[in-house]
């Protein structure tokens, strides 16, 4: 009974972390979506790019305020705060709704961005704490992205009605705000504590990785917002399904192998999208374009989504890096944003918006131009994804030992009475002459026995250095990596190539299987 309560309790919290995630993503982009048209009926399609820019820049302030106000603030302060940040944002939306200047639209989009990022750092934050030890955190994040995309197509396509997105918005305000106060965590995260895995790196790599990607992915954005604003297309239409399906899918690949090709899925699919800008960049189909966008754009949401909350599990402020993904894109969107209402040339986009290049013949060319920086945004994403890459996979080979030794660990008690009951009968039979055969650090037989086991084994020097270390010594894997002056991840590459040869799974494994030959 006690098993089937708690298994249900896991489900029942995997399903409120994948509806917080599917609501904050409904209300953020819905919003933004809202914001951009009541925009647009105000100013030029330029000027709505340059006021998206502002409130996904003011937004940030949000995500970094968040895990001041939880170190600080008590239950009930946070539950006032709480109550009184939903009342805010739903005022922000009623008043954008009939808002006919430009200056109080963006003020109060501004308000409604700031507090909407607090509340998307609080439910990253607590999914974070839901899915630490699933398999399947991916294809939630996944899930939750494709549930808030389709809410924002009804919302914004179905309904035509400003008041009446207006009021579904400030419907799902409250409901996000009830939904929050129900994440019940019984047991606060623990900080990983990983030697081998450096959290400033880690995270550095992953926050360059994501904002190199973000000028890609934004520039993409804008040139849809540009058109959607010109009244060329409308993004609310059918290919933007395509993103929800997309996040899905995304899901589940990176989901594979427990995530271990994650990044080499993300760097593919970002080829994809730099293919989709040189299209759009050489006057071709703005539809054929979004085919490919939509998809790209699906997947890396739920890249730099999934990415930050593995990350946060290793940093001091896991409140602060579980959500940091969508602020750092919202960044990187930002920075674009302000570049491309500078310089619209950059974007292929001549004046009469026609999509076409200047054709003026006068210094670069804007393809060659969005070329040359696309080729070095390319080096510096694979620098960053090598580091970011490189992290992972050291945390897969400690995981994987570490597991290898927690399940042998039960039986090491045994192990030791067994290899200690064998060595009492050697000494029995051979007397004082038995201990120089025991000990590896003394004794001519002692010295036969190792070399044999080694040129039966074909150890190679370095190995054979580790494998001494490993039965001389009961120090911890870190100490014997500094005793051999290498690294913790080099030792356990020894000790994994060890265990191949050896046909055994773990350290303690190996030890055993030694003095097991030695004593045949």
């Amino acid at each position: 009974m006690s098993g089937q309560k708690n298994q249900k309790g896991k489900y029942r919290n995997y399903i409120l972390a994948i509806t917080g995630l599917a609501v904050f993503n409904f209300l953020f982009l819905g919003t933004e979506y809202f914001f951009d048209d009541r925009m647009a009926e105000l100013v030029p399609a330029g000027r709505v790019i340059w006021a998206q820019s502002i409130i996904l820049t003011v937004s940030v302030a949000g995500f970094l305020v968040y895990p001041i106000l939880k170190h600080y603030r008590g239950s009930r302060q946070g539950m006032v705060m709480q109550i009184i940040s939903g009342v805010i944002c739903m005022l922000s939306i009623w008043m954008m709704t009939g808002n006919r200047s430009e200056r109080s639209l963006l003020i109060w989009g501004c308000v409604f961005f700031l507090f909407a990022g607090m509340y998307g750092s609080k439910v990253h934050d607590q999914a974070a704490d839901i899915l630490k030890n699933s398999n399947h955190m991916a294809l939630m994040v996944g899930t939750a992205y494709a549930a808030g995309l389709l809410l924002q197509f009804i919302n914004n396509n179905l309904i035509t009605d400003n008041r009446i997105q207006a009021s579904m918005l400030l419907i799902f305000v409250v409901i996000f705000v009830i939904l929050v106060d129900c994440f019940k965590i019984e047991d606060e995260v623990e900080v990983q504590n990983n030697a081998s895995i450096h959290p400033g790196l880690t995270c550095g790599a992953l926050v360059c990785c994501v904002l190199l990607m973000t000028f890609i992915f934004a520039a993409l954005d804008n040139i849809v917002t540009y058109y959607h604003a010109k009244g060329a297309i409308d993004v609310g239409e059918w290919p933007r399904l395509l993103l929800a399906l997309s996040g899905i899918l995304a899901g589940i690949l990176f989901d594979l192998k427990k995530r271990r090709y994650m990044s080499l899925v993300m760097y593919c699919v970002t080829v994809l999208s730099v293919l989709c800008i040189l299209l759009i960049g050489i006057g071709g189909s703005i539809l054929a374009g979004l085919l490919v966008f939509y998809p790209a754009a699906g997947f890396f949401v739920v890249f730099f989504t999934t990415g930050f909350m593995e990350v946060s599990y290793y940093t001091r402020v896991p409140a602060l890096w579980a959500g940091f993904g969508r602020a750092i894109n919202n960044i990187g969107a930002g920075i674009v944003g302000f570049i491309s209402t500078m310089l619209p040339y950059a974007m292929s986009v001549n004046a009469d918006g026609n999509g076409n290049g200047s054709g003026s013949g006068e210094g670069l060319s804007p393809i060659l131009l969005a070329s040359i920086v696309i080729l070095i945004l390319f080096v510096m994403i694979s620098i960053a994804m090598f580091i970011y890459s490189s992290q992972l996979r050291v945390n897969i080979i400690e995981e994987r030992f570490e597991r290898k030794e927690d399940m042998d660990g039960l039986t090491v008690e045994s192990a030791s009475a067994t290899t200690g009951s064998v060595f009492d009968s050697v000494s029995g039979k051979h007397g004082i002459e038995s201990e120089n055969v025991i000990k590896e650090s003394g004794g001519t037989d002692a010295v036969d026995y190792f070399a044999r086991f080694a040129e039966e084994y074909r150890l190679t020097d370095r190995e054979q250095e580790v494998l001494r270390e490993l039965l001389e010594s009961d120090e911890s894997v870190q100490d014997i990596a500094g005793k051999l002056y290498i690294s913790r991840t080099a030792l356990y590459k020894h000790i994994s190539s060890l265990n191949e040869k050896t046909d055994t799974r773990s350290r303690i494994g190996l030890i055993q299987f030694y003095y097991a030959w030695r004593n045949r």
